[in-house]
C-alpha cells in the first residue's frame, strides 16, 4: 500500500516535471545577523545552565519536589508510549502543536469564555473542598480530644 502511494506520486511528479513544465520559485536570500545568533546562543546557554542546576539539586537530594515530578512526568510518557510507537506519538505531537494555536485563534471568544465558566466553577468547588476538609479536621481534632479527656 505504502509503496503503491509513493509509487504513484513519483509517477505523478515525473509527469508534472516533464510535460507541465513552470520554472521554480526564486528562492529568497536568507542572512541571519552574527548578533541574532549571539542572543540565540546565550539565550539557549542560560536554559542549558538551569536545566544543568535542576539535574545537580535532583542529584543531590536537595529538591524532592522537583524529583517527584520529573519522575511523573516520564512515568506517564512511558506509559504513553507503551500504547504508540514514537513515529506515531511524535506525529500525534506535531498535529496537535500546529492544529492548537491556529483553532484557538479561529474561536478565541467561544474558548475563553468556556474556559473562565470552567474557572470558576473549580474555584466553587475548590472552596466547598476546602470547607469539607475543614469540618473533617475539625471533627477529627475534637473526637481525639474527647478521646483524650475520656482517659484522663
Amino acid at each position: 500500500m505504502c509503496f503503491d502511494v509513493h509509487y504513484t506520486l513519483s509517477c505523478l511528479d515525473l509527469v508534472n516535471s516533464v510535460y507541465i513544465y513552470r520554472p521554480p520559485p526564486p528562492v529568497p536570500e536568507i542572512e541571519i545577523t552574527e548578533d541574532a545568533v549571539k542572543e540565540a546562543a546565550l539565550y539557549l546557554q542560560s536554559i542549558l545552565n538551569k536545566l544543568l542546576s535542576a539535574f545537580k539539586s535532583i542529584a543531590h537530594g536537595n529538591d524532592s519536589d522537583l524529583f517527584y515530578a520529573s519522575a511523573s512526568v516520564l512515568w506517564f510518557l512511558s506509559i504513553i508510549g507503551s500504547f504508540t510507537c514514537f513515529v506515531t506519538a511524535f506525529y500525534i505531537c506535531l498535529l496537535v502543536i500546529l492544529i492548537v494555536p491556529a483553532l484557538y485563534d479561529k474561536y478565541r471568544e467561544c474558548i475563553d469564555r468556556c474556559l473562565s465558566l470552567a474557572y470558576t466553577e473549580v474555584l466553587m468547588y475548590e472552596r466547598i473542598y476546602e470547607r469539607f476538609c475543614f469540618q473533617c479536621y475539625r471533627k477529627v481534632k475534637e473526637s481525639i480530644r474527647e478521646m483524650v479527656e475520656e482517659d484522663s
